[in-house]
């Protein structure tokens, strides 16, 4: 039975907006709810405006924290952290306005917590929801995107079986076509003109070589009254570049596959979240620290804090602070030797402070003076940087932005001694996750999971 053409497109924009509105009323309705089990009334207008707010903020949140790309929407699993700190953030936000307006001891607590635990309740539900009507949707193939890949077979053999490796992408290969006027094994371009016009092709997708200009021209003219998007896939290296997306040069459409991260306003937002949380955090741990530091230095001679060369943004030398935690003759070992379990280099204070991570809290200072910030790849010491710069190709891109006391990877469990060189490529290719998908939402989740799994883990000592 054919389809509709763009079908899948379409549901997956209809469903992403339908969510918005959907969340908005879930949200909404559990405000109204809780007031009417709270009082066994409808609530009067200030509660009707707060609950308004509250709603608008989460569809707001949910977007910013791009909860709503379909990717996300199909992984409930992968929406639990984010919707949990989006959440978390919407609370504090109606808090903190409540607050401002002077306006927190005209609602009822109960009912404010009433309201916010049915919200996130059915916020739940429905993602559980949504993500199973996905699922069976894509195993009825009603949301599989229909691809046809036209050119040369070697290059467009590839291409399919990139797509069939990421089955995410939700994209089917329905047929390898070959260029007009050539012959071969493939499927002839005629056939793909007449799949096309009976509506069994949703996509096409041209894979030449990059000194095939008559090729991809020629299919170009004869696609060009078809109604289907059609891609260029421009040879082999497409294979092996980033994710990139179009711009012009001079009216010249060409691949950005690299773009500065963390630009513009989110920059700004960045420094400010570094600087005043850097700050307050000081402040806050300040007794914390000076406790620490009398432990230091009743563990032995040596002075309180470590100062090591590292490497921070833009591959420039940063000093960096820890609380000493070895014999002072191994802290200054110029082989910089990762520590091992039961180093006996570390002294029993020392261990503990590694264990629990407080002996990077110095490190808050490098996070004022705008050499670090609170959250980004850890730094590595220098040979440690140089040596795997030498063997993992995408080392050096973690310096695209400042070195962090906490990161993504070391939520996930990647931290302290990188025996393998594997263990090592797996919190690079965190680091670089973090770059390519950084936002203030994530960064919040990164520092409230770090006093839980950051700082204690099973790979510190």
């Amino acid at each position: 039975m054919q389809r509709h053409l763009g079908l899948a497109a379409s549901l997956k924009t209809v469903l992403s907006g339908a969510l918005r509105a959907i969340e908005f009323a879930v949200v909404t309705a559990a405000g109204l709810l809780a007031f009417v089990v709270r009082h066994d009334t409808l609530p009067p207008d200030p509660y009707l405006f707060a609950i308004l707010v509250g709603a608008g903020l989460t569809v707001y949140g949910m977007q910013t924290a791009r909860l709503y790309d379909f990717p996300m929407l199909r992984d409930v699993a992968g929406q639990a952290g984010p919707l949990t700190a989006t959440w978390l953030v919407v609370t504090l936000s109606l808090m903190g306005l409540a607050f401002f307006f002077k306006v927190a001891e005209d609602f009822s607590r109960i009912w404010g917590g009433m309201w916010l635990v049915m919200s996130f309740a059915g916020l739940l539900i429905v993602r559980v929801w949504i993500a199973s009507l996905i699922r069976h949707w894509e195993s009825t193939g009603t949301l599989s995107t229909r691809l046809a890949v036209v050119g040369d077979p070697d290059l467009a053999r590839e291409l399919g079986r990139q797509v069939e490796n990421d089955p995410e992408s939700g994209l089917k290969v329905e047929g390898f076509y070959r260029p007009p006027g050539l012959a071969g094994a493939d499927l002839s371009f005629d056939q793909l003109v007449a799949r096309i016009r009976a509506n069994t092709v949703d996509e096409v997708v041209i894979a030449v070589g990059g000194d095939d200009l008559t090729s991809a021209n020629a299919v170009l003219e004869g696609l060009r009254e078809v109604p289907v998007p059609v891609k260029l896939c421009p040879g082999a290296a497409a294979m092996r570049v980033p994710a990139a997306r179009i711009s012009r040069i001079g009216g010249v459409p060409v691949l950005d596959v690299y773009e500065q991260p963390i630009s513009g306003w989110n920059r700004v937002f960045k420094t400010i979240e570094d600087r005043a949380g850097g700050v307050v955090l000081l402040v806050l741990l300040l007794p914390v620290m000076a406790i620490i530091a009398l432990g230091v230095r009743l563990s032995g001679d040596g002075p309180v804090l470590f100062r090591q060369k590292r490497y921070g943004f833009n591959n420039n030398p940063i000093t960096v602070l820890k609380f000493r935690t070895m014999v002072q003759a191994a802290e200054g070992d110029p082989d910089v030797r990762q520590a091992v379990r039961n180093d006996p280099r570390v002294t029993p204070f020392g261990r503990f402070l590694r264990r629990t991570s407080l002996d990077e809290l110095p490190q808050l200072w490098n996070v004022v003076r705008g050499e670090m910030s609170l959250v980004g790849p850890r730094p590595h010491a220098v040979p440690h940087n140089e040596y795997y710069a030498s063997l993992i190709g995408d080392y050096l891109g973690r310096h695209r932005v400042k070195p962090g006391i906490t990161g993504w990877a070391q939520i996930h469990g990647f931290r302290g001694e990188t025996a393998t060189q594997e263990q090592m490529r797996q919190r690079i290719e965190h680091d670089l996750y973090y770059i390519e998908n950084w936002s203030i939402l994530m960064d919040l989740k990164i520092l409230l999971l770090t006093p839980f799994v950051g700082f204690v883990n099973r790979n510190a000592y």
